[in-house]
């Protein structure tokens, strides 16, 4: 069952679809991860006209949101500790239903070698509302031909897909787990790639080099952030978002925006959190 700190039994999602799939990153190692997210809202009480979904730290770069039938809707893409797409629809009373597709590119998402590669995506099953009816597919590159896929969501399938790729296919009905982790055997990319961290977020390599840095240059406050662990500066902080802001904090392009929460991961430890998803 999906984790939700603060449940809202006011709607709930019941379709939610993910497809996966690698693409080539800036270095032409096939790292980064094309997703589509298509999520179906059943207002039980009152109404609604917007949602969210925390995507985890790695850089995201939104191409598009539209309902169900295709027409763009408002987007805006908000650079926390962990990357959050918000979107707006017009308001759905209860009884009724409101799909949305978000189509986004998360870089460095894939780590190994050719022997193993590993994805790990600890957003996909967080949600403060229910989710039930879910389906994850995997898009295996071409030249792939057949692969052993083995990770924490038992029960994966391989079926044929576009273009005679192989799709690693899941379906359930509710996330068995918060996070999804996969390993591909074998692999297809020839090095572990560190994912990069979020300014301040002491996830990136050379984090205590730049602490000593900083320290010199007289940024004593930057280094007692750095000198917790990550875990630790996680479930110091709080924040709050709310999935029904005025029109104005939405656009169609990228936006950047401050909190103090460090991490919808850690959401059971903010103060006014409600969750990673609704």
């Amino acid at each position: 069952m999906a984790l939700f700190d603060t449940p809202d039994l006011t709607t709930k999602i019941s379709r939610y679809d993910l497809t996966l799939q690698p693409v080539a990153g800036q270095n032409g190692l096939m790292i980064d991860l094309q997703v589509r997210m298509l999520i179906t809202y059943e207002i039980l009480q009152g109404s609604k006209d917007g949602g969210f979904k925390f995507v985890g730290t790695n850089p995201v770069t939104v191409a598009a949101v539209t309902d169900g039938d295709g027409k763009p809707l408002q987007w805006n893409l908000s650079h926390l500790r962990e990357e959050q797409i918000t979107w707006k629809f017009p308001a759905v009373s209860a009884g009724a239903s409101q799909t949305i597709v978000a189509d986004f590119r998360i870089a460095r998402a894939l780590s190994g070698s050719r022997a193993k590669n590993r994805l790990d995506l600890d957003w996909v099953g967080k949600f403060r509302v229910p989710v039930q009816n879910v389906s994850v597919r995997v898009l295996l590159p071409a030249e792939l031909p057949s692969c052993q896929v083995t990770g924490n969501w038992p029960g994966f399938v391989a079926q044929p897909g576009p273009d005679g790729r192989i799709a690693e296919v899941w379906s359930g009905e509710t996330p068995p787990y918060p996070a999804l982790r996969l390993e591909f055997t074998p692999g297809w990319i020839d090095s572990p790639v560190a994912a990069p961290g979020r300014a301040g977020s002491c996830g990136e390599s050379g984090c205590a080099v730049g602490c000593l840095l900083m320290a010199l240059l007289g940024g004593l406050n930057w280094l007692a952030s750095c000198s917790r662990t990550p875990m630790q500066a996680e479930a110091d902080a709080s924040y709050s978002s709310d999935s029904s802001s005025a029109d104005s904090s939405y656009s169609s392009s990228d936006s950047s925006s401050s909190s103090s929460c460090s991490s919808c991961s850690s959401c059971s430890s903010c103060s006014s959190c409600g969750s990673c998803g609704g």
